[in-house]
Parts: C-alpha cells; structure tokens; sequence
C-alpha cells in the first residue's frame, strides 16, 4: 500500500466517524444499539446472526440502519403477562 493510498483511506474514516458522531442520525453503531435496546453486545450479535438486525460494515466499523432496528422492535415486540 502506498503512504498516499494510506492517507486517503484514513481521512474517510475520519470522515466517517465524524458523520457519525456529529449527527448523523440514520446509522447507529454497535454500542448505540446496545444501550437503545438495553441488551448485552451477546444479545446484539444473537439478534443479528438470526437476521431480525442487519449490519452494515463501513470501512471496517459496523453499524445498524436506525429505521431498521426500530421496525425490528414493532416486528419483535410482544406484550409481557
């Protein structure tokens, strides 16, 4: 790999995670879903190897499509008692 080649990857990644921590609201990452679901990263990746979650690996981060995990939530969701 060349050092430019190596630059250029690293600034969009940096780019990335500032998309991601400044706002942008429609991907969330693994630890966001985590404490929206209040279930352990065991539980995340249950969910997800069972297909009710999709992951997304975007230059070697995962995240989730926020209006996925919501419409996962109505699918799943069952009353208690």
């Amino acid at each position: 790999m060349t050092e430019k080649f190596e630059t250029e990857i690293l600034e969009r990644l940096d780019q990335l995670e500032l998309l991601v921590k400044n706002g942008y609201k429609e991907l969330l990452t693994t630890k966001d879903v985590m404490e929206m679901l209040n279930i352990s990263r065991t539980s995340l990746y249950r969910l997800r190897d069972e297909g009710i979650l999709v992951a997304y690996k975007i230059y070697g981060k995962v995240y989730f499509k926020k209006k996925e995990v919501f419409a996962a939530m109505d699918e799943h969701l069952r009353p208690t008692g």
